[in-house]
């Protein structure tokens, strides 16, 4: 992104640190290069996270697109990788297969496991 962009997301990253240095619960829901994410990881390190990772398989994620009319063709095959690649995610789930309901309390019994939910 360019210096809009990167400031744009300066100042995004902050407003979530001083929510959560306020003792806020985020989700955050976001496609992050590999520069953001490394700067979220590190702007977070200091708060309980959990890193979710909803992969479905790269044909699942080129047929959504196909029906979407908001998509340029071919940009989920050339982004899959990309986006999944190096990513490490204490929680991965294959949304192809796994409804909605079920995913959240996968999510909720990892925080259990981890003693991260807080009450």
């Amino acid at each position: 992104s360019g210096p809009v962009g990167k400031a744009f997301i300066k100042k995004m990253i902050a407003d979530m640190i001083q929510m959560a240095d306020e003792g806020k619960n985020l989700i955050i829901d976001t496609v992050p290069s590999d520069e953001e994410y490394q700067q979220l990881l590190t702007a977070f390190s200091k708060h309980q996270v959990i890193l979710v990772g909803l992969k479905p398989p790269m044909q699942v994620v080129i047929d959504r697109e196909n029906i979407r009319a908001d998509r340029r063709p071919g940009t989920a095959k050339a982004e899959y990788d990309k986006f999944y690649g190096d990513k490490v995610f204490d929680v991965e789930i294959d949304t192809s297969k796994v409804p909605a309901h079920e995913a959240a309390q996968m999510i909720v019994e990892h925080m259990s496991a981890k003693n991260k939910l807080r009450k």
